[in-house]
């Protein structure tokens, strides 16, 4: 125990000397994306005296320098995840126990305007390989509101897909939200890039990007590194602390450079065990494909509806251009009374921010939630099927870093490919640690 106070204590005295200028205000402005602000006067536990570096463990581990202005945060999450089916007469999904996410998250600022990150995911399911998901730097451009990324991270695609995992209402994204991101060496929605992000203190947000490739992970080929070219714009005309207005318009553009197959799949919104319902196995010949998203978004107090149109649109050579599109519909109402939390300078939407934790006698908070999504990969030659799907569920969340879940989804209809007319169960349940 001494041994480990003795090198905390040591690499905040290196925190401290790494900052030398005068102490100034933390700058909590920061870009669409960006880390958020890592020191909070009000949660923080400074384990030493008012001078000198600052210890939080509320929560988390994390040292901030004396002046504020560089910082080191220890973080990470952990999904562990079971799933039952009832399956019907063609599919052949698995009951089963699994990690989902596995994750150890590094992250820190220094001379205040330089941000970084390391968060390598374990893989402790055969189903989710491991490597890198972020590894970017980020410079906090001076006196505005806008950032420059470089490294890999997320691509400016869609609400739900920009949402954090630790935030996400349900057990498993929506039909539609990752497979037009998953094609040509993306994995996990990430990609090889440099970003500009910003916002105008009040009404909207952009995000411009180029990318190529992914660093490693659920790669789908090999073969290629494609261009991307990617924007992202948000409206938040009322973003209050019980009340929030979002709007959302993705335009995205990928030359696949001589790639010259993709493969497109959706499982039902399920992973452990489950299997592709619909598909597109070989869709070959195509130059380049666009993509473009359109978000709404809405907290009223305990109520909250989260949207989206998704459609990507593949030019081929020597045939006819094909256009696959899904949407999904989210509400739900937290029960014990919380709202859901809309970051503006992010455009996305975070957890209920609880009044009472079960570790300080409160129940903590719970919610309902509902959903119903829809994913077409039919037009012109290509047949690949048209899912329905309805979900529910009920999440409790004990404290800022425990939840539990719980989704039912039902498949309402498949029309067309190997599983036509097919309606299987799915039943999720998630134990979610995150710091």
């Amino acid at each position: 125990m001494r041994n480990t106070k003795t090198m905390f204590t040591s690499l905040a005295m290196i925190l401290s000397l790494s900052s030398v200028s005068p102490a100034k205000e933390i700058n909590s402005k920061s870009a669409l994306g960006a880390i958020p602000p890592i020191l909070s006067a009000t949660n923080s536990r400074n384990i030493n005296s008012a001078v000198g570096p600052k210890i939080d463990t509320h929560g988390r581990f994390q040292i901030t320098s004396e002046d504020g202005e560089s910082s080191f945060r220890v973080g990470g999450r952990l999904h562990l995840d079971g799933t039952i089916y009832k399956n019907d007469s063609q599919t052949t999904m698995t009951d089963g126990l699994d990690a989902r996410r596995a994750r150890l998250e590094f992250q820190g600022t220094m001379y205040k305007n330089f941000d970084w990150k390391l968060d390598y995911e374990f893989g402790l399911t055969s189903e989710i390989k491991a490597g890198f998901r972020d590894i970017f730097i980020r410079y906090r451009i001076p006196q505005t509101t806008s950032s420059i990324t470089f490294g890999q991270f997320k691509e400016f695609f869609g609400l739900e897909h920009m949402n954090s995992s630790n935030d996400l209402p349900f057990v498993e994204r929506a039909l539609p939200s990752r497979p037009f991101l998953d094609i040509a060496e993306a994995s996990d929605g990430r990609r090889l890039g440099m970003g500009w992000n910003g916002n105008d203190r009040g009404l909207f947000t952009w995000a411009l990007g180029a990318f190529t490739r992914n660093t490693s992970g659920d790669s789908t080929d090999k073969k290629a590194d494609p261009f991307s070219l990617q924007s992202r714009i948000t409206i938040s005309p009322i973003h209050q602390e019980i009340e929030a207005v979002h709007l959302g318009l993705n335009a995205n553009w990928i030359d696949l450079n001589n790639y010259d197959r993709a493969k497109l799949s959706s499982r039902p919104e399920s992973r452990i065990g489950s299997e592709t319902l619909i598909k597109v196995d070989l869709l070959s010949g195509e130059r380049n494909y666009s993509r473009y998203a359109l978000e709404l978004g809405l907290i009223k107090g305990p109520i909250w509806f989260q949207g989206e149109y998704l459609l990507a649109r593949f030019d081929r050579k020597g045939a006819a251009s094909v256009t696959f599109s899904g949407w999904h519909a989210d509400l739900g109402w937290v029960l014990t009374g919380e709202s859901r939390v809309y970051d503006f300078e992010r455009g996305t939407f975070k957890n209920p921010q609880l009044k009472t934790f079960v570790d300080h006698g409160g129940i903590g908070a719970f919610e309902l939630v509902a959903r119903l999504s829809n994913l077409d990969y039919t037009d012109e030659d290509i047949q690949g099927g048209v899912e329905h799907n309805f979900s529910s569920g009920l999440n409790w969340y004990a404290n800022s870093n425990y939840r539990v879940m719980f989704t039912w989804t039902k498949v309402l209809s498949i029309k067309g490919g190997s599983f036509d007319g097919q309606t299987p169960n799915e039943f999720l349940f998630r134990t979610q640690f995150a710091f």
